[in-house]
């Protein structure tokens, strides 16, 4: 493992730039890591052949001499467990095994990574920070994690709205969304079935209507989910929201605009930018092609 020589301090927790191999960097069984989706994996390959890898991985160890097996043999390495990037690993796993050339190029030093030496709790929050903070947060990253916290850790919403840097009263409304429905319908919000602000939303009328002394059914709670469940999958079936990914929705006419500026190509490559853009506005890609994520200036032509 090669460490850069700086490194800034974060809290208790030191943050080193490291480059490591990528067969090092493993999961930890502490921690909640949603399920791949192969579609913005394959995305994200196509992005890192041109771009390289943007964001490192974010990694973590209990105590900085800390070491693991990796495969259960061989000599123990320096722990490498993943906090946040596990759509990037994979998206590096298969430009590996596919190109393995251009993976030597672009990381003959092993994959980077921002390490810290923290315990697994505070992996966990680090790893809800990561989220909360993002523009599309999604029930699938958040709840499970909100979860963990509260059952295994016995944590009062408080607590976690001071380490992730949330009001108490938006991490409340979360909890209720996790204590107030039924247990299928908590299981329906953890695997992201229901959407963020539809769950808040439904633990909090469900809290409330007890509160004022309304009785509520187990057969109510299930039909207004079975509402929220149909919705979000709508929703997902019509591109106008992702199941997973990180893309903001960008509209036709950004793309279009994009794609207008794009400078000279081979003909190959824009036709294929132009069907991925069509795939990305219709739901079945969660991010966009490298060249249509920014705007672009267009290029001036100057007058003979």
């Amino acid at each position: 493992m090669k460490l850069n020589t700086e490194t800034k301090s974060s809290g208790p927790a030191v943050i080193a730039t490291a480059y490591v191999p990528l067969d090092h960097v493993v999961e930890n069984k502490g921690l909640h890591y949603r399920d791949l989706d192969q579609v913005h994996v394959a995305s994200l390959v196509d992005d890192i052949k041109v771009n390289g890898l943007d964001v490192p991985l974010i990694t973590f160890a209990e105590t900085a001499d800390k070491k693991i097996k990796i495969g259960g043999s061989g000599e123990p390495v320096a722990a490498h467990f993943l906090v946040a990037g596990r759509h990037r690993r994979e998206a590096l796993r298969k430009l590996r095994a596919s190109d393995a050339a251009t993976f030597k190029k672009l990381f003959p030093q092993g994959i980077p990574v921002n390490h810290r030496v923290i315990s697994v709790k505070d992996a966990l929050f680090l790893s809800l920070r990561e989220n909360v903070q993002r523009r599309e947060m999604t029930a699938e990253q958040i709840f499970p994690v909100l979860q963990k916290l509260t059952d295994e850790y016995k944590m009062t919403g408080k607590e976690i709205a001071k380490h992730i840097g949330k009001s108490t009263s938006w991490v409340s409304q979360m909890l209720a969304a996790l204590t107030e429905p039924d247990p299928e319908t908590v299981a329906e919000i953890t695997a992201g079935k229901i959407a963020v602000g539809d769950a808040r939303k439904l633990g909090a009328k469900i809290k409330a209507d007890r509160k004022s002394g309304k009785v509520v059914t187990k057969d109510s709670i299930r039909e207004e989910a079975g509402k929220l469940t149909t919705k979000q999958a709508a929703k997902v079936a019509s591109g106008a929201q992702r199941s997973t990914g990180d893309d903001r929705k960008t509209s036709l006419k950004k793309l279009y605009s994009r794609y207008q500026a794009l400078p000279n190509l081979p003909l190959g490559r824009k036709l294929q930018i132009l069907e991925l853009a069509i795939q990305y506005s219709i739901g079945e890609k969660s991010s966009l092609p490298p060249e249509l994520k920014k705007d672009i200036k267009p290029t001036k032509v100057e007058k003979k």
